[in-house]
C-alpha cells in the first residue's frame, strides 16, 4: 500500500507525464507548420525571430530611412498643439521593416503611438494612426519639397501642409550618413478647425544602418541625450542637441551642435557648444538652465506636459533672454538616459 506521500509522487509524475505528451504534440503540429509560421513571423515581426546581428546578416545592404515631421503650436484658448511623427524604414532581406512613432498633446488628450509592420516599400506608406500621407519634390530637383498627411487617433484628427521646405541644415553630410533639417510654417486643421503653426522636416538615409544607427554597442550604451526644438515669441526657431557618454563608444560619441533660424530676416547659424544644466529625479527632468555662448542667449526651461509614461519627452515651455530682453519660448523637449539608471 502507498504511503500518502507515495500517492502525491505518483500523481505528481502523471502530471508531467500529461504535461510531456501535451508539449511534444504541439511541438509535433508546430513542426508541420512550422516553416510557413516562421516565414510569415519573419515577413511581418522580423524582430521576433531574428535579433539585429542576425537581420545584419540576412540582409543584403543596411539602408535606413528616416522622415519626422513636427508641429508646434496652440488651439482653442491658446492651448498648447504638439504632434511629432517619427517613420523610420530599414531594410531587413528583401522588404522594410517600418516603424512609426506618434507623439501628440492637444487640450486634455496627450500619449505616445507605436504602429510596426513591414512593406516592399522603402518610402513612407500610411497606416494605422498614419492614415493619409503624400510627398513631393520639387519639379527643378532644388532642396524645395512638400508634405501632406492625415494623423487620426480616437477623437484627434489632424490634417497639415508643409509646403516649400527649403533643407536649411545640412547636420551629417557625408553619402555614408546624411541628414538634413528644415523649418518653416503649416496649414494645419485639428478635428476641422484651421491653425497656422510651426514645423519641423528633419530627414536621414544612410546605406550602413549596422554602422550608423544599430551600431556596435547600440545596446549596451550609456548616455544622456537631451534635445531641445523651440521657437520663440517672434517666431524664431533655436534646435539644440546634446549627447553625454558615461563610457567610451568606439562608434559613438558625445557631441553638441545648435541650429539656429531668425524669422524676420531669413538668416541661419550653427553653433557647437551650449552650457546645459539640468535639475531632475531619477532621470525625470525638473528644469534646465541653458546658455548658447556663440548666440549670446540664456535659457530657462521647464517641462509642461510629457507624452510617455517614462516622462522623457513632450511639451517644454519658459523663457529666453537675448540682447533685446527676455520673451517667451516653447516647444518640444526629449530626455533620456541610455543604459541603467
Amino acid at each position: 500500500m502507498d504511503t500518502p506521500p507515495n500517492r502525491f509522487a505518483n500523481r505528481q509524475n502523471i502530471k508531467r507525464l500529461k504535461l510531456a505528451a501535451v508539449l511534444l504534440l504541439v511541438a509535433v503540429l508546430a513542426a508541420g507548420a512550422g516553416l510557413g509560421g516562421a516565414r510569415w513571423l519573419f515577413k511581418y515581426r522580423p524582430s521576433i525571430v531574428c535579433d539585429q546581428a542576425c537581420q545584419n546578416a540576412v540582409t543584403p545592404d543596411h539602408r535606413f530611412f528616416s522622415d519626422e515631421l513636427m508641429l508646434v503650436g496652440q488651439t482653442e484658448n491658446g492651448a498648447p498643439f504638439l504632434l511629432s511623427l517619427d517613420l523610420n524604414r530599414k531594410r531587413v532581406a528583401d522588404s522594410y521593416s517600418h516603424y512609426y512613432y506618434a507623439d501628440y498633446i492637444y487640450q486634455d488628450q496627450h500619449g505616445q503611438r507605436y504602429s510596426v509592420f513591414n512593406n516592399t516599400s522603402q518610402n513612407v506608406v500610411a497606416s494605422d494612426f498614419l492614415t493619409s500621407v503624400t510627398y513631393k519634390a520639387s519639379e527643378d530637383l532644388s532642396a524645395r519639397e512638400n508634405y501632406a498627411f492625415n494623423f487620426s487617433y480616437k477623437d484627434l484628427n489632424v490634417q497639415a501642409d508643409l509646403k516649400n521646405f527649403n533643407g536649411d541644415f545640412l547636420v551629417k553630410n557625408t553619402l555614408d550618413y546624411t541628414k538634413y533639417i528644415s523649418e518653416g510654417d503649416a496649414d494645419v486643421s485639428v478635428n476641422g478647425k484651421q491653425y497656422r503653426m510651426h514645423a519641423l522636416l528633419s530627414k536621414i538615409y544612410t546605406p550602413y544602418y549596422d554602422k550608423y544607427v544599430f551600431f556596435n554597442g547600440y545596446n549596451d550604451l550609456s548616455s544622456l541625450s537631451q534635445l531641445f526644438i523651440l521657437w520663440d515669441a517672434q517666431g524664431n526657431f533655436y534646435l539644440l542637441d546634446q549627447s553625454t557618454t558615461y563610457a567610451f563608444n568606439t562608434d559613438y560619441r558625445p557631441h553638441t551642435w545648435v541650429l539656429y533660424k531668425n524669422k524676420a530676416g531669413q538668416y541661419m547659424k550653427k553653433a557647437f557648444s551650449a552650457d546645459i544644466q539640468a535639475e531632475q529625479e531619477k532621470f525625470v527632468p525638473q528644469k534646465w538652465s541653458v546658455y548658447i555662448p556663440d548666440l549670446d542667449v540664456s535659457l530657462d526651461l521647464a517641462p509642461g506636459i510629457f507624452t510617455t509614461d517614462e516622462k522623457d519627452k513632450g511639451w517644454i515651455q519658459g523663457t529666453i533672454t537675448t540682447q533685446s530682453g527676455p520673451m517667451p519660448i516653447n516647444g518640444y523637449f526629449f530626455f533620456h538616459k541610455y543604459g541603467d539608471k
